[in-house]
């Protein structure tokens, strides 16, 4: 009988997992709870290992990145005890505690987790190995590190072929931007150069990826206090978004409201900013039945 309850709890936690992470997490819980009161088992130990992932993997979706990590890190600890300290299993639990580390900004943190699980996923010939070594790079490059993330990049370029190139670019773009924040101009410009002509060899000129990376790169234009240059391409960014409802649209409508009034265009900056907050209201409209 637990072990069909386990079952039911688990089933009812995968239903909700992408519909509400809140009830879906609530349904692992118990599943967690009523599984480690059976026989222990090696099935069981690796069932328990998967839970706890689930469990880890919805509380990241809550932004609740303390609490998830140690589930992630109970999931690490069960499959070590019963699998290879190189087995590909342990890449995934490896990356969720980096990812978890990541989030809470804790860089150094999470640096020998990325740094370990990139070395298994190299020697289990992974097509991921690019974008965790774009991932270990952007965790040096927080941690003031560049010569390293200049290397894990370099690194990365070499089986770029290999992995999905969106998501490639889109790795390529954030080590871009931590490059950026630390000031390392020319990285970063060379790392938004690389992940446009990724997107451009894929017909991805257009896409998401590429309105936000154009608009990266006038954001380090307006940091170099080109303020023409950084202008130019977040018009360009701009005429990719079709509308400023996601987050991330908002922040190019903003950083070019910004570029105008270092600029002396402060009526364009008035106006953009006023059209953002008539989206926003009109967003907080109820939708009527």
């Amino acid at each position: 009988p637990d072990q069909r309850l386990a079952l039911t709890l688990h089933k009812l936690g995968s239903f909700y997992l992408y519909r509400s992470p809140a009830k879906a997490a609530s349904y692992f819980r118990r599943s967690l709870a009523v599984m480690e009161t059976l026989p222990r088992d090696k099935v069981l130990d690796l069932d328990l290992a998967m839970e706890n992932g689930l469990l880890c993997e919805t509380l990241m979706a809550q932004k609740k990145y303390a609490e998830a990590e140690q589930y992630a890190k109970k999931k690490l600890a069960l499959e070590e005890s019963l699998l290879h300290s190189d087995d590909a299993v342990l890449v995934h639990s490896l990356t969720l505690i980096g990812d978890c580390e990541i989030q809470q900004e804790q860089f150094a943190g999470a640096e020998p987790f990325y740094k370990r699980a990139s070395e298994i996923a190299r020697l289990q010939k992974f097509p991921t190995l690019g974008n965790l070594l774009l991932t270990l790079a952007r965790t040096e490059a927080q941690l003031k590190e560049f010569s390293k993330a200049e290397t894990y990049k370099q690194q990365a370029l070499a089986v770029k072929h290999k992995a999905n190139q969106v998501e490639f670019a889109e790795n390529m773009r954030r080590l871009g931007v931590a490059f950026m924040r630390k000031q390392q101009w020319a990285e970063a410009d060379a790392c938004y150069q690389e992940a446009a002509e990724i997107l451009a060899s894929i017909h991805q000129d257009s896409s998401p990826t590429m309105a936000m990376l154009t608009a990266n790169r006038g954001r380090l234009c307006y940091r170099q206090e080109q303020y023409a240059q950084a202008e130019i391409l977040y018009q360009k960014a701009m005429s990719m978004i079709k509308t400023t409802n996601r987050p991330v649209n908002k922040e190019v409508w903003n950083g070019m409201a910004e570029v105008l009034e270092k600029e002396g265009k402060t009526d364009q900056a008035s106006k953009l900013r006023e059209q953002l907050k008539a989206t926003a209201s009109d967003v907080a409209k109820p939708v009527p039945h």
